[in-house]
């Protein structure tokens, strides 16, 4: 056999190894990407069809196409309303003439589930908007009917994400492979030139003297050593930057290989290879899946989720051979981390909205039952309630869906130069009016009149007001708040002092969070939709600044603390 077609064999097993690897890992990470784009869009339209269904029961028939109409102006997404029987009633794309020669909905495959008290969503060409939408629908209860809210939206913004990963991964693809092809070719190139030398140095030494040969072979034998070696230096480094955690074990379930991603994951050293995998990670769901893994067929694969000690949640992929089995540890805490803290949110919206609108429906119905009857007094006090509730209830709405915009990108922030005395000029009048309500002193004296600072003029109000809104409501009577500037060498750093009660420092770190509360009874009391400081961090860092929390030195409460580019 010549060199050259032992380099070409050699050369072509490579290359359909190397293809078939990376067409698979390039489909695998394709459909991720499509479910993890898709479920982030339902997770965004699911989040405007409960503020639509929360709204619906409290609208008449009248106001549907209205409502429909204000949501998807605020939300940037198509809304609609389906009753029972499948008719259209509102629409944000529609109006209501056109509403009328709408078919029945009720053949929708969103609606059906929906209908039957789930969650629908679906992906189909829309013969209304002429082009891609994806559809969610949830159940809404309304009259002791079960109506429908769905929310839509154009799923060009999705495919023109997947089109760009994928043109990212097919060209990072093609770049390895012809990188990886260049170097299989001169191992292979290599080992062909290693093997002929042998044949033809063995079978030129058998015509000398014995001593010859030996020496020969020893020869060969130290360039194929060193040609192996070449070649596990190159699988070593791709392994080791992996971010995954990698960890081989043979078929006696030893450890035969570990990554550094495994090391520090797993606190694997080396002194772990040839210990028994059960003994170095004694966990039950380890052991499961190998004894699993024994009674499926080779190549087979299998995936959970697990628990390790400190709180780190990983996904285990395992893959049999016929050698072993190769365990894949993949770290997803702060995924699962972001999951939960979205099932949050949707527990603690459900829980505001629930307090104002249980409150109007109940005034409601007492007026209509008997109290419109018993004179002025009763009435207005009901009527009153009624409308803080209501007054609380759009607040909410509106938070929300200025958290939506600025989380979405669509809050458009314009720096420029600002005087930061007239920015609280423009906030003064309803300030000094809550300060007088509240019995609570502001000094906002310390502010020098000519500091100036880069911010968006209207962030930068939203900033300071809910800044000193919070340490105003918060601050018993008689008591004070005070404002101070400074100016550093690249920032400006504005305090709100207050001498309240304080907040102690294991609150520090999650003040910002939507709806957290340090004391839950007097937040109801003093009012507010529990949004202010999250609104607060996310408009800072939009305009490229920081914030934090700390005990105030000069009033004893609190001091939150915001830095922004000095003008």
């Amino acid at each position: 056999m010549s060199r050259t077609s032992l380099s070409l064999r050699l050369f072509l097993l490579s290359v359909l190894l190397l293809v078939g690897l990376g067409t698979g890992w390039g489909f695998f990470l394709d459909r991720s990407l499509q479910n993890e784009l898709l479920e982030r869009e339902d997770t965004r339209l699911l989040e405007h069809a409960q503020v639509v269904r929360v709204l619906l029961e409290a609208s008449s028939d009248a106001d549907l196409d209205a409502l429909t109409d204000r949501v998807a102006a605020a939300s940037h997404t198509r809304v609609s309303i389906v009753d029972p029987q499948g008719w259209v009633k509102g629409d944000s794309e529609l109006n209501v003439a056109e509403l009328a020669a709408l078919e029945q909905h009720q053949s929708r495959p969103e609606i059906q589930r929906a209908m039957a008290g789930q969650i629908g969503h679906s992906s189909r060409f829309s013969a209304t908007l002429h082009q891609e939408m994806r559809y969610l629908a949830i159940p809404a209860p309304r009259g002791g009917q079960t109506w429908v809210v769905r929310s839509s939206a154009p799923l060009t913004q999705i495919e023109g994400a997947l089109s760009k990963q994928r043109r990212t991964l097919f060209l990072t693809g093609l770049s390895g492979l012809a990188m990886a092809l260049l170097m299989s070719g001169i191992a292979s190139w290599q080992a062909g030139s290693v093997v002929e030398q042998i044949l033809i140095r063995t079978h030129a030494e058998t015509i000398k003297s014995a001593p010859r040969p030996g020496q020969n072979a020893a020869e060969a034998l130290e360039n194929a050593v060193r040609s192996l070696a070449q070649e596990r230096d190159r699988f070593q480094a791709v392994l080791e930057s992996l971010d995954v955690a990698v960890v081989a074990v043979n078929q006696d379930r030893k450890i035969a290989l570990v990554n550094s991603a495994a090391q520090r994951l797993l606190r694997l050293g080396e002194e772990s290879i040839g210990t028994p995998l059960l003994t170095a990670l004694p966990l039950p769901e380890v052991r499961d899946l190998l004894d699993d893994e024994d009674d499926r067929d080779d190549d087979e694969t299998e995936v959970i989720e697990l628990e390790l000690p400190g709180a780190t949640v990983v996904q285990l992929q395992a893959t049999r051979a016929t050698t072993g089995t190769v365990l894949l540890f993949q770290d997803v805490t702060r995924l699962r981390r972001l999951e939960s803290m979205r099932r949050d949110f949707v527990g603690n919206v459900s829980h505001e909205l629930r307090t104002p609108v249980a409150i109007i429906r109940a005034n409601a119905e007492t007026l209509l039952d008997e109290a419109i009857d018993d004179g002025p007094e009763p009435t207005r006090m009901l009527v009153g309630a009624t409308l803080r509730s209501a007054k609380r209830l759009g607040n909410l709405i509106t938070d929300l869906l200025e958290i939506s915009r600025i989380e979405a990108g669509k809050m458009p922030v314009r720096l420029e130069a600002l005087t930061l005395a007239n920015t609280l000029a423009a906030i003064q009048e309803p300030m000094e009016q809550l300060s007088e309500d509240r019995g609570v002193a502001m000094e906002t004296s310390l502010v020098p009149p000519d500091l100036k600072l880069f911010a968006d003029p209207k962030a930068l109000q939203t900033v300071l007001s809910n800044l000193i809104t919070n340490g105003l409501k918060y601050t018993p009577a008689p008591g004070q708040v005070s404002l101070k500037a400074t100016v550093g060498e690249r920032t400006v750093r504005i305090e709100v002092h207050d001498s309240g009660p304080g907040i102690a420092p294991e609150h520090h770190d999650r003040v910002f969070e939507r709806f957290y509360r340090v004391d839950k009874g007097r937040s109801r009391e003093v009012g507010g939709t529990g949004l202010g400081l999250s609104i607060v961090k996310h408009m800072v860092r939009a305009m490229n600044g920081t914030l934090g929390l700390q005990d105030s030195e000069e009033l004893g409460g609190a001091c939150f603390w915001i830095e922004l580019p000095k003008a």
